[in-house]
């Protein structure tokens, strides 16, 4: 009995070394993508969204290279697991065409703001897929959280001093960072069943897509790189599409960048990117959807010191009315029992 209590004690404390790292990693994420917002609108001004989102993936797939040919060697990825994988980049890489679009037309405010959806959103799914607990508040503070994620997507309609095309396309842009945002969502629950995690209702979808769960044990890193290369594919027929101006009119010359615009390409690419997504896709393993929402709160209050340094940008009365709301959302939803 003794040796038996020992072993539950050390499997115990191998649990929480894990997940130690796993929220260490996650705060790690949750630094770098909070900066990432105001990189992807600074580089804009110098970039179209798809030649960035091209170039950034071209970026990422040429040093990963070496590494996923190796790791496919080691451990090849069989034919039932390419269709759940091109899902999981789609979602993960090729969304990520509508967050570059999106801020394209909004602000790093705006989008940090939308964000903090979310974290809600992820813990409600989390209950409805993988049966983590969530109670009455939790509901109501996501109802609440969505009021102050709606009054920030009408927001420019609520401002004045611009014109209504202006408005227009920055609702276009708040819609598409929402989107996106949801988009993600969808993929961090798809990944953690694909992984091994349990869920009768993800099972039915995947059994509708004709998807199946990953070789158990396959490494996170193998599908985070993956993924990238999915997101290269996919993002060749927009930057044609961008380059014929079918997105927009554009004069962009990649003999014209700057040092500021290659220096964001390259943070997007190594950071935001390699970095970033191999933390995360990790921490998955280990950690709850709901984990992963505490730390996507902390993300906005993190890029607001960023958006007013490398943007100068600064809150509204909108902004810090829907963020108000957002938050009241949040401390509902977060309030534990008595």
């Amino acid at each position: 009995m003794p040796r038996y209590i020992a072993l539950r004690n050390r499997k115990r404390s191998n649990k929480n070394g894990d997940l130690f790292l796993a929220y260490g990693a996650l705060t790690v994420v949750t630094l770098i993508w909070a900066l990432a917002g105001p990189v992807i609108k600074l580089t804009l001004q110098e970039v179209p969204p798809m030649h960035f989102l091209f170039f950034r993936l071209l970026i990422v797939c040429v040093i990963l290279l070496p590494s996923l040919s190796f790791q496919l060697k080691k451990d090849p990825i069989k034919s039932k697991e390419i269709p759940t994988l091109i899902m999981l980049g789609l979602l993960s890489q090729s969304s990520l065409a509508l967050t570059f679009m999106g801020y394209k037309y909004t602000t790093a405010l705006d989008a940090a703001i939308i964000t903090l959806l979310s974290p809600l959103l992820a813990v409600a799914a989390g209950h409805y897929y993988f049966n983590e607990k969530v109670g009455v508040k939790t509901k109501m503070g996501i109802a609440v959280a969505s009021i102050g994620t709606f009054l920030i997507i009408i927001e420019p309609f609520l401002m004045d001093g611009a014109t209504l095309k202006t408005k227009e396309l920055k609702v276009l842009g708040n819609i598409l960072i929402l989107t996106a945002t949801l988009a993600f969502l969808v993929f961090t629950l798809w990944s953690k069943y694909a992984e091994g995690e349990k869920s009768t209702k993800i099972k039915r979808i995947f059994k509708l897509l004709q998807l199946h769960k990953l070789k158990k044990g396959r490494s996170p890193i193998t599908i985070t790189f993956i993924t990238f290369y999915v997101g290269l594919a996919s993002s060749i027929p927009l930057l044609i599409l961008e380059t014929k101006g079918y997105l927009g009119p554009t004069n962009f010359s990649i003999y014209s960048l700057q040092t500021g615009a290659i220096m964001g390409i390259l943070y997007m690419a190594i950071f935001s990117s390699i970095i970033a997504y191999t933390l995360y896709e990790w921490s998955l393993k280990v950690a709850s959807v709901a984990d992963t929402a505490f730390f996507n709160y902390l993300s906005p209050v993190f890029t607001l010191p960023f958006a007013y340094l490398l943007l100068s940008e600064i809150p509204t009365k909108i902004n810090l009315i829907g963020a108000g709301i957002i938050g009241i959302g949040v401390l509902i939803a977060e309030q534990k029992k008595s």
